[in-house]
């Protein structure tokens, strides 16, 4: 049972940093054949030769071989393989991570570059800007910018690809929000095809899912499954009348558009957050506003 679900928890982990990890001889569909014709073979070999068969060697105390058997052998050899499959995993996601770090390295002048004419510019543009923003260490990716999304409450990338997870507001056919599901989340593969994708459920549960509560007047409390400190609200807004979400930061409520979460470094299991870009509109003011957070 570990190694099944270490299986799945690997590529979850690792599709999370943006690495493709599907390798392995005991993915889930052979894992579900396995156990289905064994189960159905035990069933129709207990008919033909007795639930109770047994075969014994001279000498030894127990059984080498019961009717049992035709299920739990396959089963020990699929619990080996399964565990097997989530090291190897685990080996190709890490190699994958280190030549990412050896193709970031030799881009590192580029980097400091960018940083430096940025902040330069921002010398002179901080005087007339209305919302004094820190852009210093930016991702070197080029982010899309979702379009088309009817009901879009906010988005989230994060390095080191582009892909990009969508919040949508789920409503229901009379136009009112689910209050069992207020908020439908989904991946959009801008690294692969630009597809939309689920997300599995390790991702769901663990990293990128909300935790949400009604709080009355239609107005709800959600939380990020993997930092529930920090709430946020979905709400409708008295100025267009329609549904988004805030977030307190930095003193001021944010009417969030887009999460960047900046990854730079670290391990396989523990990826080193340097920020949290918090993008929207300035809830008092009505003026577009960036804000940092310390993770």
């Amino acid at each position: 049972m570990i190694g099944s679900m270490m299986v799945s928890y690997t590529r979850a982990r690792a599709e999370g940093l943006g690495i493709e990890c599907k390798g392995g001889l005991m993915q889930r569909p052979e894992r579900v054949v396995t156990i289905g014709v064994c189960a159905i073979l035990c069933g129709v070999m207990g008919s033909v030769i007795g639930g109770d068969y047994k075969i014994y060697i001279p000498g030894l105390p127990v059984q080498i071989f019961e009717t049992m058997s035709i299920f739990t052998i396959p089963i020990t050899v699929m619990a080996f393989m399964t565990n097997m499959t989530a090291f190897n995993r685990l080996k190709d996601a890490k190699k994958a991570l280190d030549l990412q770090d050896k193709q970031s390295s030799n881009t590192g002048l580029g980097k400091v570059v960018t940083i430096f004419l940025i902040a330069f510019a921002g010398v002179f543009a901080g005087a007339a800007s209305a919302q004094n923003a820190d852009n210093s260490n930016p991702s070197p990716l080029k982010f899309p910018t979702p379009k088309g999304i009817t009901n879009e409450l906010f988005y989230l990338q994060r390095d080191p690809n582009t892909n990009t997870i969508i919040y949508e507001l789920n409503l229901k056919d009379d136009g009112k929000v689910d209050p069992e599901k207020p908020v439908n989340i989904y991946w959009i593969r801008y690294a692969d095809k630009g597809q939309k994708e689920e997300l599995s459920y390790v991702q769901r549960k663990f990293a990128y899912g909300l935790q949400t509560r009604a709080i009355g007047n239609d107005e709800y409390e959600l939380r990020f499954v993997s930092h529930k400190k920090l709430p946020l609200y979905l709400k409708r807004s008295a100025v267009d009348k329609k549904y988004h979400v805030y977030i307190d930061a930095n003193d001021k409520r944010i009417m969030l558009d887009r999460v960047f979460v900046r990854i730079e470094g670290g391990s396989y299991w523990i990826p080193n957050v340097r920020y949290v870009e918090l993008k929207g509109i300035n809830a008092k003011t009505q003026a577009a506003i960036v804000e940092r957070l310390k993770i």
